[in-house]
């Protein structure tokens, strides 16, 4: 069954891919891994060449700022600067943004990888979160 990447994916992605690109403004300690994220997010489609990026991404979330395992959503709060322990609210639309993004990112992985004459074929599987399709950005 064919997608319609335009129709079903190109808003989320484009999205992902502007917070992305301004990688200052997640953590120092996120900034080097935000940037491969970003590369990974071609004007196309997905870069295989940073498809290391996504599972680099999935520890990164587990592990806090101290280096100990952690729940996701404190590290991807933490990751956007959003998490200050004890306190329980809202956080801003920016950093709904940022989290937004690494959500995106998250559930991306690649499922084929071809070498044809013509060139090379990738195929990425990306599974759409509910609540984060269009409502965070």
């Amino acid at each position: 069954m064919a997608i319609n990447w335009n129709k079903n994916f190109k808003t989320e992605y484009d999205a992902t891919r502007v917070v992305m690109a301004k990688n200052r403004d997640f953590l120092r300690d996120w900034q080097a891994l935000v940037q491969d994220l970003e590369q990974l997010l071609g004007v196309n489609g997905f870069d295989a060449g940073k498809e290391n990026s996504l599972g680099k991404l999935r520890t990164k979330i587990t592990k806090g700022v101290s280096q100990t395992k952690i729940t996701e959503d404190k590290g991807i709060l933490q990751a956007v600067g959003a998490w200050v322990e004890g306190t329980t609210g809202t956080i801003g639309a920016e950093d709904k943004k940022r989290a937004a993004s690494l959500v995106t990112e998250k559930y991306g992985c690649l499922i084929y990888q071809q070498i044809l004459p013509t060139g090379l074929v990738n195929t990425y599987l990306h599974t759409l979160v509910q609540w984060g399709q269009s409502k965070l950005f």
